[in-house]
């Protein structure tokens, strides 16, 4: 095929194209004219002929087509890219030449904190609130503004001959670090990192002793006191009966007895770090029993684990002899919680948690990790202590239109050891009772953002120290995607 000097073969074509159009359309425009002084036959005839022309430019569009894109590969330059697919979960699309479909969401927030009385941090720790006439209880009415609660997270879903597979990661920056000295530069932290396989989940999810859906909405990022709370690695199985309305879980889950103070054995001896005398043998059993219903769910929840320590001592330790401690002891735990709809505007929820060792389990006030020793636990062998934990929450939410709502919710937490014979340093300035109240109002503008203001009030009684309180009011602003 000869083309003109200085033209392409794409550039022969559309003149070509060019040329029979105007051949047809002329065509036309005769037998328009004559269709009413010719025959019957000639006028047969002469829309014969042009079918045919229709069918030549046809065969030359055609031609045109696959010799531009002969043209764009000599060249190097990508076809346009097919339009991206919709996944099988909302929000998601299908990661291209795989049936997997993928989702990425999250949020920006800023907060806005004003402590009237001693400061509780960037979330609302209660055993911050320190004793009366302290030097930190002077550190009143301070304000802070930071956005470390924006998070991100990435989701995906395959089928797969096993089931579905998911996975989840996400994050957000309550990791350490974060001032203005250095640009406020909080690090990512690992929130969640899981995947499941048909009723396998195995990663790092909220503890299964713990029902979300049960706690109440509050602007500040802290759990309430007394509730259940913790996010580890672990093994869980999901059993699903009952039409779908209850579900069984069990897990084995990273135990953590670390944290156990100086004086765990009623003296501050040499050697007895915070952290140097907590062995985790094995790990903790969790279970959760669903129910749900048209209007919420309820939910039964039990826990055990296992405390161990083991100081040393002797004549090559750096712990003396009448200070060693070498014991353990079980924890355990039960819970029932769960959320009602009372109207299509009124919810209640809440939930009671009660056992011996639970400590880290129970959120903003679990003490000494659920664990301590009475005095002379070193020498009259009664050894590691599980401590009664006991806590719970209430709440109540209130839809007044479709874009505002408040909340109010009440909490609190116990911590004692059941024995007589507990010495002064084993617990003196041990957080006994801690409860809060939150009060709050939302307001949704528009599809994903929620703009809230609340005022939140704690207590905390500390042992042979008296008890002391805080009110913190704050604003938060969050941006969802």
């Amino acid at each position: 095929m000869r083309t003109a000097p200085g033209m392409g073969k794409a550039d022969w074509l559309n003149e070509s194209v060019g040329k029979w159009s105007l051949l047809g359309s002329c065509a036309s425009m005769a037998i328009l004219f004559q269709a009413g002084a010719v025959s019957a036959g000639e006028l047969e005839d002469t829309l014969e002929q042009l079918r045919l022309l229709q069918e030549r430019i046809a065969v030359l569009e055609a031609r045109q087509g696959m010799d531009e894109v002969d043209e764009r590969e000599s060249v190097g330059v990508a076809a346009p890219a097919a339009a991206v697919e919709a996944g099988d979960k909302p929000r998601s699309w299908k990661l291209p030449g795989t049936n997997t479909s993928m989702q990425i969401g999250g949020y920006a927030k800023l907060d806005l904190i004003y402590d009237v009385g001693p400061s509780l941090g960037d979330s609302a720790a209660y055993t911050n609130i320190p004793a009366e006439d302290t030097t930190a209880d002077r550190r009143q009415q301070t304000f802070r503004a930071h956005a470390r609660q924006s998070r991100f997270w990435i989701k995906t879903w395959t089928p797969t001959d096993w089931g579905e597979l998911a996975t989840h990661i996400e994050g957000d920056f309550y990791g350490s670090g974060g001032n203005e000295l250095t640009s406020n530069s909080s690090t990512l932290r690992l929130r969640r990192a899981y995947g499941t396989l048909g009723p396998i989940l195995g990663g790092q999810d909220f503890t299964t002793f713990e029902d979300l859906a049960s706690e109440p909405q509050l602007v500040d990022f802290a759990n309430a006191p007394g509730t259940a709370f913790a996010r580890q690695a672990m093994l869980r199985y999901t059993h699903v009966f009952g039409g779908g309305q209850t579900s069984l879980q069990v897990a084995v889950e990273n135990p953590e007895t670390t944290g156990l103070p100086r004086d765990v054995v009623g003296n501050a001896g040499p050697g007895l770090s915070s952290d140097g005398i907590a062995i985790d043998r094995v790990p903790d059993v969790t279970g959760k029993l669903q129910y749900k219903f048209s209007q919420g769910h309820v939910a039964l929840r039990g826990l055990f684990r296992y405390a161990a320590v083991d100081s040393g001592g002797g004549d090559n330790d750096s712990v003396p002899s009448d200070l060693a401690v070498a014991d353990n002891t079980p924890g355990w735990a039960v819970g029932v919680s769960g959320r009602y709809k009372i109207t299509s505007k009124d919810v209640v929820g809440g939930q009671f948690n009660y056992g011996e060792g639970a400590g880290r389990y129970l959120a903003n006030g679990g003490s000494r990790n659920g664990f301590a020793c009475s005095l002379g636990c070193e020498t009259n062998g009664s050894g590691l202590k599980a401590m009664t934990n006991m806590g719970g929450n209430i709440w109540y939410r209130r839809a007044w239109t479709d874009t505002i709502r408040t909340n109010v919710s009440g909490s609190v937490i116990f911590n004692s050891l059941q024995t007589n014979n507990i010495g002064a340093e084993g617990v003196f300035g041990e957080t006994t009772r801690i409860y809060a109240i939150h009060g709050n109002i939302f307001w949704s503008p528009v599809p994903n953002t929620d703009f809230g203001l609340e005022v939140n009030y704690g207590n905390r009684l500390i042992k042979r120290q008296g008890n002391n309180d805080s009110l913190r009011i704050q604003i938060g602003l969050k941006y969802s995607f």
